[in-house]
C-alpha cells in the first residue's frame, strides 16, 4: 500500500532571502536609531522586530522613533502593547513593543 503524498510546499528560500536584503537596508539606513531584537518570519518575505528596553519610557520612545523612520502604520493592539506594520523594501515588517505596567516594574528586585 502506498501513501498518498503530500503537496509540495512551495520553496520559500527566494522569500527568505528577500527578507535578509530588506533587514540589512533597514540596518544600513537606520544606524543611528536604537538596537531591535529581529525574527525572520517563517514563510513569506515578513520581519518582526521587537523593542526591547529596560523602562516603560525608553521602550515607548524607540517604538515611536523606529516607527517614523520606518514609516509603519500604528495599529490596534491591547492595553500595554504597540504594534505598527507596514511594506519596506518589499518585506513585510512588523514592530512590537511591550509597555511594563507599574505592577510588573515594583515586582523587580
Amino acid at each position: 500500500m502506498t501513501r498518498p503524498s503530500r503537496p509540495a510546499e512551495p520553496d520559500t528560500t527566494h522569500l527568505q532571502r528577500a527578507a535578509v536584503n530588506a533587514l540589512y537596508k533597514v540596518l544600513a539606513t537606520h544606524r543611528g536609531l536604537d538596537t531591535l531584537r529581529w525574527s525572520l518570519a517563517p514563510r513569506g518575505c515578513g520581519l518582526t522586530g521587537y523593542v526591547v528596553d529596560v523602562d516603560a519610557y525608553s521602550i515607548e520612545l524607540h517604538f515611536a522613533e523606529w516607527q517614523r523612520a520606518l514609516a509603519l502604520d500604528l495599529l490596534p493592539s491591547t492595553p500595554g502593547r504597540l504594534v505598527a506594520a507596514g511594506l519596506v523594501h518589499g518585506c513585510r515588517i512588523t514592530l512590537i513593543a511591550t509597555i511594563p505596567t507599574k505592577e510588573i516594574e515594583h515586582e523587580r528586585p
